[in-house]
Formats: structure tokens, C-alpha cells, sequence
């Protein structure tokens, strides 16, 4: 009897000790599907651990105790789609169902199975898309493939945003081959050449800080089509009525010693494929990058705005070329070498009517300007990495950058007579990085690092007949404007990096000192202005930094707590400041699963206003408006709030994103503007006031099986409030508020007609507290899209574009743009037609606000044109 009690006692305690998990699986339907093989598999080796089948009701159940915490669960049946799933084991509770859906395979005759593809799937932290699901024959680019994968958005300058994040890298199997300009290699790769878009979290370049340095940087990795071979080329070329020319050719080079990518164009047809944009107000994404080393640009450069998108409104001519190239010297050291030249001239025409209305008093000024930009742009970026084994890494990054910009105005006003301006901008800029990394144990590691960089902004504004800056009723021949801003940037600093039982912490410190030379001076007739006309400042500003970070994973909890401490020391001519900084940051991150998390995160910081701030007497910083300073030298604080929900399926193929974020700002920049006839003067200054902005915004987007279609919806809202003074009015306190929602719908039919849809509407309202008058305006835009592909050879496209650019105007634009190829079967060539705008709208008129004025503008739009082109690859 003993002996017994014993056994019982033994199997009870085995079956305490087991972990089983329980599943259901049915098809879309909702029907369950038995004999479904359910595989176990060790998440590193990919060795079956454990093996079951499900019964007739759909069910199966696993004994999971004799397995690692980390699985890899997969599912499959003959007919159906393969499904699976990474389970952290200890994460499961008594509770814990996980359930599948099997899709159908489709199946062509002559009993040839072809599987549909997914059009993603997830494995640990990573996300692959399948590049053929979202793509189709109208897309050039893997940057038109990426706006339509969920989750994954590209801004207006090229910046690509994963989860909402900017990507630190763009790599190309795995090599990071375009360095801090990635979009040469977004805007340039053709997606017929990747097979996914894999989109990698918790991104950790340097591989002696991996499982060790705590990293919530994203990154994408585009991988190529297998068998493609070492060296492949493409070539475009296109001519057509209007003397419209577009070329283009790519080259890539594939190999154990070599990796590379070039392309060379010439365009006038408005498109734009480079990086940078001199047409609108949109920075590159390298000089987002770079921006605390950047000087100011005193005098403003003549930038576009067009809501019918900057293709349609571009008279481009531009010359472009671009490579990037990773030589591996050996297994231990590599060099990558990335080049650009560019060359454009853009013209452009506008008419511009602003209603000021502030207090009592209204002012209307009318104005017709003819534009020339002539931008030149050389860059170079060199880094060195050596490697030596598991142990430790060196790294020199070099940038060179050189850009000068011509711009020609020619204005009829109904404030002064007919005049003109031309402005010569010149931008040098060099930088050199230097980072040392030494793995001293599996634990720990230790990066030096040092930075020195340069930037000259010398500008030259000339107005002719030039502007009567003192009010003495004089004719001005000429008014020239000539200023200069230099940066010289220095820093060293160390970073600590370890882990232990808890979770992972740093210890960063850097020293960095600014020196800064601006200088203006105006001319006018042959007169030099003094005074409040003439600037000559130097001012350096050293900081001190040392920053504490620790991040603690507890369960299904990530907390990370940092705190930085900002000693700055300033010295100019007439005084020396010091100032202490705080700068804490708290980021909480529950993940209720490995598809649902929501993150809540607040930092406080302090920093001092931009360098075209700090000036204190006037610069004329366009055609119509002097612009000054007053109590520069004074710390904005900030605060920000941000909740952030989001689930991500992929076995659903259904996103959904939720953001908001609330800021204050206190210590904030304010604007007193006086405005004349034919003069505006603009000071800046600081009050110890408060400034508040809330935004949220969602987005869903799903795959629907049944209709073969993917769907998307965003909305967003933002609200703020601001103040300044107007023709010398009291402190006025404004409300801006915009509401937008975005909705698109693109099917993939398996028939030859397919469709597109992008439905836009947007709202802007600005009113100030205590008047009467609000500026309001709203937008609609939709562009439809009927893509027909009777056979693999054949494909024909029509995109019609419907702008309501103000919902109280009877003004609405019709754009009609078609695109046509055939491609032979067993050539590698294809013949294309492109239309654009054949439809030949010649101008679009546009509606802008603030908090004191409505701005109704027409701009020039590209004429029609039809281009005859072929395409060819290697």
C-alpha cells in the first residue's frame, strides 16, 4: 500500500511539473480542420522538439515541459497556407489557448500547387514582407513599395519611419552599404530586384554590444532575389513632345569582395530620385542627422509648396550621380565609400495675395514672382571599420560636403515697383567621427569616441531697386545684404555598457565645446548701415554631459529610466553664463503578447534656441522682411508626454497604431512683427509663458482574404496654442487646430484588372482668444487608380487625380495620367508610354492661414507631356 502511494504521489508530481499548451485551428471560415500537423521546434536549431496532430473538432494539445523556454510553433496541411508562431515559455499561463487561421492554397490545373504568398510573416524581431504582395508595375522605386507595407511610412524627405520610428539603417543584405544617406538606395533600387523588406526591431549594429546594450532603434534590410547575378545593370530612356528627356541607369555589383550600387540621371520632367530637394522646404535625411553641427542659414532660401505633389509642379533640369561601394580588404577591415553629384535648375511662377487683418486695420498685399534656383551639391562619406575577432572594433566615418545655390527673383508687387533679388548661398561643410569598442567580457563593453566638424555659410542678398530700410521716401538703387555663419563643433566621450541579473545599464559622457562666428552687414548706395544694421558676434558654448541609463525587463514589463546632466558654460563679448540641465527620461513598455504592447513615456529637457536666434540686430532675411533678436541667451524648457498603443498580427494580416503626445513648453520663443507697406520687421524674444500641443493619430490597415484587398485608415489630430504681438498689439494668445484622414484601398485580384484608391481630407482652423475673426480652411483629394494587365507582357494604367484645395471655393482640379509598357516574353527589354497631366492644367490655386492673415497663391504646374521610353536590363 505504501509502495503504492508513492507511485501515485510520483505521477501526481509529474503531471504538476508538466506545461501543456492547447490550440484550436480552423479555416477562415471558422470551420475546424482536423489532421493538422502541429511541429515543436527549438528556436536556434529548427529541430523538431515535440510533434502532434489535431482531432476531428480542430484541437491539439502539447506537453511542453521537457522543451526550452523559447519555441518556434508551426503548423501545416497539405492544401493549406503554413503558419507559425515564436512562444516564450514562461510568458504562458494555465489559461493560454493559441489558436490559428489556415488559409487555402490556390490551385492551377495541370495539378501544378501554387502556395499564395503571405504578404508577411514574423520571426523573433523581425518582420519580412513579401516585396511581390505590395508591389505593382507602376512602382520604380522600393521607396513606392515601402509607403504601402503596413506599419512602414516614408515622409515627404525620404525619411522612412517603422512602428513611428525613423530607421537607423537601410541595409542591403545585411551590409550597410549606404551609409548616412540611405535614400540614394530607397529612391534608386528597383523592387523587381528584392525579394522582402525586412523590418528588424531592437536593431543593434555593432556586434560587440549585442546582448549587451539595451536598443529600441529600428532598421530595415532589403534582400535580394536568390540567383541574381554578380553584376547586373538597367538602363531607362525616355524623350517625348514638350522636349522632355529622362535617363537613367543603375548598376549593381554583388560579390564576396565587393558590394556596390550606382545610378546616373538626367530629368526635366519633374521627377525627382535624389535625395536632396531644393524644390520644397523638406532637409535630406543625413542632414536631419547632422543638424546640432550645422550652422544657420541667415538669409532664407526661396522654397516651393504644392499640394498637388511636387512632381506636377517641378520644372526641373537636373544631373545626378551617386555611388556607394563596401570594399571587404580583408576579414577583418572594410572600406565604404559613398559619392553624390548633383546639379538642378528649377524654375517656377506664383501669385500671391495675403489679407492681413489684426485689430482693426487690414492690409492687402499682392505679388507675381518668377523664380531660378540653380543648386550644385558634391558629397563625399569614407568609413573605415577594422574588426579584430569578438574583441574589439574601430570606426572612422568621414563626410565632406559642398553646395552652393543660386536664386534669381523677379517680383511685380502692388507695394513697390517691379524689382528683383538674387541670392548666393554657399555651404562647406566637413566632419570626422571616430569610435574605438572593446568587448572586455560577455558583460560588459566600452566605446571611446571623438568628433570634430566644420561648417561655412557665407550669403550674399542683393535687391535691385533695393528697399528704403530708414523710411526716408528715397529710390534705393541697390540694398545688398552680405552675412556669414561659421560652426567649428568638437566632442569627446566614452560610453560603458553592461548587463547583469536585473537588466541592462550604460554610463555615457561627452565634453563638447561650439564655437560659433556670425557676422551681417547691409549696403545701400554705396553706404554702409551701422548699428542696428551691422552684426559681429563670436560666442562659445562648452557642455559637459554625463548620462545614467538602466533598463529592467520584468515579466511582460520593460522599464527604462534614464537622467542626463547638461553642464553649459557660454561666454560672447558682453557676458559668461552657466546653466545646469536635468534631463530625465522614463519609457514604460508592457507587451501583453508578442502582437499587443502599449508604451507610455515622459522626458523633461531644457535647451538654448536655434543659432539664427542669437543675433540682435536686424539681417534682411528675404525680400520684404528684416528679421532681429532680443534676450537670446535663454534655456526653452520642455516636457513632453507620449502614450502609444500598438498590435500588429501577422497571421491576421492586421495592423493597428494608436499615438498621442501632449508637450509643454515653457521659456518659449515669441514673435513681434510689424508690418508696413512695403517692409516687414520680425523680433524674436523670450518670455517665461506657456506654449501646449496635443496630436493623435491611429492607423489600421488589413489584408482582407475574401476580397483579396488591402485596406488602410489613418486619422489624425493636432491642436495648439501660441502666442506673438502684431503691429504692436498686446501678447495674443492663438489656437491652431487640424484634423486629417486618410483612407486607401488597393486590391490584388487575380484576374487582369486591379485598383488603387487614396482618399485625403483635411481641416485647419486658427483663431486668436479674445477676436471675433477665425481662418479656416479644408481640402479634399483622391486619386484613383484602374491597373490592367491582360498578360505578363501587357499592362496599362490610368490614374485620375481629383484636388478640392478649399471646400468654400468652386475652384477644383482634374489631373488624368496614364502609363502603358509591354514587355516581350523572352527579352529583357520593355517598351513604355508615360502621360502626365493630359488633362494640361497649367496653374492650381491654394489656400494658406495663421493667426492674422488668409494667403491665396497660384503656382505653375508641369504641362502636359508624353514620353516614349524603353527600359532594358542586364
Amino acid at each position: 500500500m505504501k509502495n503504492l502511494l508513492l507511485f501515485f504521489l510520483f505521477i501526481i508530481g509529474n503531471f504538476a511539473n508538466a506545461q501543456f499548451i492547447n490550440g484550436n485551428i480552423t479555416d477562415d471560415n471558422g470551420n475546424p480542420i482536423s489532421s493538422v500537423s502541429v511541429l515543436v521546434k527549438n528556436q536556434s536549431t529548427q529541430l523538431i522538439e515535440k510533434f502532434t496532430t489535431t482531432k476531428l473538432n480542430g484541437q491539439f494539445q502539447l506537453d511542453l515541459s521537457e522543451v526550452n523556454d523559447t519555441i518556434y510553433l508551426e503548423v501545416y496541411k497539405l492544401g493549406y497556407e503554413k503558419e507559425y508562431q515564436s512562444i516564450i515559455k514562461s510568458d504562458l499561463k494555465l489559461e493560454n489557448q493559441i489558436n490559428f487561421v489556415l488559409l487555402k492554397s490556390n490551385v492551377q490545373l495541370k495539378e501544378v500547387l501554387i502556395k499564395s504568398t503571405k504578404p508577411f510573416t514574423i520571426k523573433d524581431d523581425t518582420v519580412n514582407y513579401n516585396v511581390n504582395h505590395y508591389k505593382s508595375d507602376l512602382d520604380k522605386s522600393i521607396e513606392d513599395v515601402l509607403k504601402k507595407m503596413p506599419g512602414i511610412t516614408v515622409e515627404d524627405n525620404g525619411t522612412i519611419k517603422y512602428k513611428n520610428k525613423p530607421i537607423e539603417k537601410l541595409l542591403l543584405d545585411g551590409d550597410d552599404l549606404f551609409g548616412y544617406q540611405y535614400t540614394n538606395g530607397s529612391k534608386n533600387i528597383s523592387p523587381d530586384i528584392i525579394d522582402q523588406v525586412q523590418a528588424i526591431d531592437n536593431f543593434e549594429e555593432n556586434p560587440l554590444l549585442k546582448n549587451i546594450k539595451h536598443t529600441d532603434q529600428v532598421a530595415l534590410n532589403l534582400k535580394l532575389k536568390k540567383g541574381m547575378a554578380d553584376v547586373s545593370f538597367s538602363f531607362d530612356l525616355a524623350g517625348g513632345i514638350e522636349d522632355r528627356i529622362q535617363v537613367k541607369g543603375n548598376e549593381l555589383t554583388v560579390s564576396n569582395a565587393i558590394k556596390n550600387f550606382t545610378t546616373i540621371s538626367y530629368n526635366n520632367t519633374g521627377l525627382n530620385d535624389t535625395p536632396f530637394d531644393y524644390f520644397s522646404r523638406n532637409s535630406d535625411v543625413a542632414q536631419s542627422k547632422i543638424q546640432e553641427n550645422l550652422g544657420a542659414n541667415l538669409v532664407s532660401e526661396k522654397t516651393f509648396n504644392s499640394d498637388v505633389g511636387s512632381q506636377r509642379a517641378n520644372n526641373n533640369k537636373y544631373w545626378y550621380g551617386n555611388t556607394n561601394t563596401i570594399f571587404k580588404i580583408s576579414k577583418a577591415t572594410t572600406i565604404r565609400l559613398n559619392f553624390t553629384a548633383l546639379k538642378d535648375r528649377i524654375q517656377y511662377e506664383s501669385s500671391n495675395l495675403t489679407n492681413y487683418l489684426f485689430d482693426e486695420n487690414e492690409l492687402n498685399f499682392s505679388e507675381l514672382n518668377e523664380v531660378i534656383k540653380r543648386p550644385t551639391l558634391y558629397d563625399l562619406n569614407v568609413k573605415l571599420t577594422w574588426k579584430n575577432k569578438t574583441k574589439s572594433m574601430i570606426e572612422n566615418d568621414f563626410v565632406y560636403r559642398y553646395n552652393y545655390t543660386t536664386i534669381d527673383n523677379l517680383y511685380e508687387s502692388n507695394y513697390r515697383n517691379n524689382f528683383q533679388s538674387r541670392l548666393y548661398s554657399k555651404n562647406n561643410y566637413i566632419r570626422n567621427h571616430f569610435l574605438y569598442t572593446e568587448k572586455i567580457n560577455n558583460k560588459q563593453s566600452l566605446q571611446l569616441h571623438s568628433q570634430f566638424s566644420i561648417n561655412e555659410k557665407p550669403q550674399e542678398f542683393t535687391l535691385s531697386p533695393g528697399v528704403d530700410l530708414l523710411g526716408l521716401n528715397q529710390h534705393i538703387t541697390n540694398t545688398n545684404q552680405f552675412s556669414a555663419f561659421d560652426k567649428y563643433f568638437t566632442s569627446v566621450g566614452f560610453n560603458f555598457y553592461g548587463r547583469n541579473s536585473l537588466g541592462k545599464y550604460e554610463l555615457n559622457a561627452i565634453q563638447s565645446l561650439v564655437n560659433n562666428k556670425l557676422s551681417s552687414q547691409i549696403f545701400q548706395e554705396n553706404t554702409i548701415f551701422e548699428n542696428e544694421y551691422f552684426n559681429n558676434m563670436k560666442y562659445d558654448i562648452i557642455n559637459s554631459a554625463i548620462e545614467g541609463k538602466y533598463t529592467f525587463v520584468l515579466g511582460k514589463l520593460t522599464w527604462i529610466n534614464s537622467l542626463k546632466f547638461k553642464n553649459y558654460w557660454i561666454k560672447n563679448k558682453q557676458d559668461h553664463l552657466y546653466h545646469l540641465v536635468f534631463n530625465p527620461n522614463v519609457n514604460l513598455i508592457y507587451r501583453f503578447d508578442p502582437q499587443n504592447s502599449l508604451s507610455f513615456n515622459y522626458t523633461a529637457d531644457e535647451k538654448l534656441p536655434q543659432d539664427n536666434n542669437f543675433y540682435e540686430n536686424y539681417i534682411l532675411v528675404n525680400h520684404r522682411t528684416l528679421r532681429n533678436n532680443t534676450d537670446t541667451f535663454k534655456f526653452q524648457k520642455f516636457q513632453k508626454f507620449s502614450l502609444d498603443f500598438s498590435n500588429q498580427s501577422a497571421y491576421h494580416q492586421f495592423t493597428w497604431r494608436i499615438n498621442s503626445n501632449y508637450y509643454i513648453n515653457q521659456n518659449n520663443l515669441f514673435t513681434d512683427i510689424v508690418i508696413e507697406n512695403d517692409l516687414t520687421k520680425v523680433s524674436t524674444f523670450i518670455l517665461n509663458t506657456k506654449n501646449e500641443t496635443f496630436d493623435a493619430s491611429t492607423s489600421l490597415e488589413k489584408y482582407y482574404y475574401p476580397l483579396r484587398s488591402n485596406f488602410r485608415l489613418r486619422l489624425g489630430y493636432n491642436w495648439m496654442n501660441y502666442q506673438n504681438r502684431v503691429n504692436n498689439s498686446d501678447l495674443r494668445t492663438n489656437i491652431n487646430q487640424s484634423y486629417n484622414v486618410n483612407f486607401f484601398v488597393k486590391s490584388s485580384f487575380n484576374f487582369p484588372v486591379n485598383f488603387e484608391n487614396n482618399l485625403t481630407y483635411l481641416k485647419n482652423q486658427n483663431f486668436t482668444e479674445g477676436f471675433n475673426q477665425r481662418f479656416k480652411f479644408s481640402s479634399l483629394s483622391n486619386s484613383a487608380k484602374v491597373l490592367i494587365k491582360p498578360s505578363k507582357s501587357l499592362f496599362f494604367n490610368i490614374t485620375w487625380d481629383y484636388f478640392k484645395p478649399n471646400l468654400d471655393s468652386k475652384s477644383e482640379y482634374h489631373f488624368l495620367d496614364t502609363y502603358m509598357f509591354f514587355k516581350p516574353k523572352k527579352d529583357n527589354y520593355t517598351l513604355y508610354i508615360k502621360g502626365a497631366n493630359l488633362l494640361n492644367n497649367k496653374t492650381f490655386e491654394m489656400k494658406n492661414i495663421s493667426d492674422y492673415y488668409n494667403n491665396f497663391s497660384s503656382y505653375s504646374l508641369n504641362q502636359r507631356y508624353i514620353l516614349l521610353g524603353i527600359n532594358f536590363g542586364l
